[in-house]
């Protein structure tokens, strides 16, 4: 609870010990409260006791009728109250006080200042905490926000990739569509195009092979694709190989292929991989990572070291 709000019964008995101290007449006490701020309707009484019947009362009893006064005031008397406990914390001169009430006063503005140090401490605490819920609230926003992007991006993807199974689709189409999500497919993920995919052909052959490289995981990968109404055959194959031992900096391959790969490439694969990671993927095993709403990074890192640990126990 905010102490300059409502006074908590140790403050209100410390400020009741204090200020009769701190003010050498009940007519000082009573400026001490005007200079807070404190208007009429809760000193206007009291002013006319002090003026016309000061005996009557004593410094004490006036102080605990203000502040209880204020507090029953609630959020009305807040300024008022903040003001006051100002005033008192930041008193110094204490040579207005009488030479018996010097001590005393002094002791009592430390212990105030010291329940206001806590106070302000477990205030500070509470706003820090706050602060923190509101950072951890607007990161989970934030990541809400992009997983939903994210998840957007992965649809049209997937509806994209689907198109490209239609029986009708003319092949320079498929190829110009093909390319648009291989390039999408990896830079959804983050992944690192370091050459975009592109169409690849010779003396109008149709364009039905996509080139690329990218990045995983810190490796450099190769990347083949081929829409072929058959599987993938051992030449094929054989390209990509002798492009990763010509190709500087150790890189890895990556064939995707619409109709997976005969046997012939398959084992021209498994003999090369003793010297040079070659991922052979069916074009199916991309859609259901879409349609799981995974990673491709991941799935081809983890495709990868499926692929070492074999090696390694071979």
């Amino acid at each position: 609870m905010d102490i300059t709000f409502h006074y908590p019964p140790e403050l209100l008995q410390l400020l009741v010990d204090a200020l009769p101290r701190l003010c050498r007449s009940k007519k000082d006490l009573m400026l001490f409260f005007q200079g807070a701020g404190i208007e009429d309707d809760i000193l206007g009484d009291h002013w006319l006791v002090v003026r016309t019947n000061p005996k009557s009362v004593n410094k004490f009893a006036i102080t605990r009728s203000v502040l209880k006064r204020l507090n029953e005031h609630g959020e009305g008397a807040l300024q008022e109250r903040r003001e006051l406990l100002r005033r008192v914390v930041e008193f110094e001169d204490f040579s207005t006080c009488w030479e018996n009430d010097r001590a005393a006063a002094k002791g009592y503005v430390a212990d105030i200042r010291k329940v206001v140090d806590v106070k302000d401490s477990f205030t500070r605490m509470r706003q820090e905490k706050d602060r923190e819920r509101r950072e951890h609230m607007k990161q989970q926003e934030a990541r809400t926000a992009e997983l939903r992007k994210r998840k957007a991006a992965q649809q049209r993807v997937r509806r994209k990739l689907y198109g490209l199974f239609k029986d009708d689709l003319d092949p320079h189409q498929r190829g110009r569509d093909f390319e648009a999500v291989l390039n999408e497919l990896f830079q959804l993920d983050g992944i690192l195009l370091r050459e975009s995919f592109s169409r690849q052909g010779q003396h109008g052959r149709t364009l039905e092979q996509i080139d690329g490289a990218v990045e995983i995981a810190g490796h450099l990968y190769l990347v083949e694709a081929k829409w072929h109404k058959e599987p993938i055959g051992v030449q094929d194959v054989q390209v990509l190989i002798s492009r990763l031992f010509v190709r500087p900096g150790a890189p890895r391959g990556i064939f995707i292929s619409a109709n997976g790969f005969s046997a012939p490439a398959i084992n021209a694969q498994q003999e090369a991989a003793s010297q040079k990671i070659l991922l052979l993927c069916h074009l199916h095993e991309i859609v259901q990572v879409l349609d799981r709403e995974e990673s491709i990074g991941s799935f081809f890192k983890d495709k990868a070291d499926r692929a070492i640990a074999v090696k390694a126990g071979a």
